[in-house]
């Protein structure tokens, strides 16, 4: 079976492959594998951001857990392209160091949770919530008390 280990192992190959390819913009077949890489890397990040909530959570909280997800991403990956655009020297030579600066960092991170994930183990069981039922019977049976004195 291809677990959730291969597949970040296999987005961190993918992002270097592409981290390679962007420092060959003005060759037409590095930019098509380039853009297949990247169409197969996206898919597999999409596979990974979906398998914990798809995982771990009840039906109707797993679109609120991907909309976190995707909240807590989108904000920093427009501060990096406003970064980078500002960075992005005009010449055709340097046009690409701030991107493959970015994919190489992307790799590093991805594969940082590749090694979390080795070292750690992969999550068979969802986290146990210590205060949500407690809190949930506590309250209900206050509410109740009250309602009939």
């Amino acid at each position: 079976a291809f677990g959730l280990k291969a597949c970040y192992l296999s987005l961190v190959a993918l992002l270097v492959i592409e981290s390679t390819l962007v420092w060959f913009p003005e060759n037409l077949l590095a930019l098509k594998v380039f853009v297949v890489v990247l169409f197969i890397a996206m898919s597999v990040y999409q596979i990974l951001m979906f398998k914990w909530p798809a995982t771990f959570t009840s039906s109707e909280v797993f679109g609120s857990f991907f909309g976190v997800l995707l909240f807590f991403s989108g904000p920093p990956s427009l501060m990096v392209v406003g970064v980078a655009s500002c960075l992005q020297p005009a010449d055709k030579e340097h046009f690409q160091i701030p991107v493959g600066i970015l994919f190489l960092a992307a790799a590093a991170c991805t594969m940082a949770c590749w090694v979390f994930l080795c070292l750690k183990g992969v999550p068979t069981a969802a986290p146990q919530n210590t205060y949500g039922q407690a809190m949930i019977r506590r309250m209900s049976s206050s509410s109740i008390g009250r309602a009939n004195s």
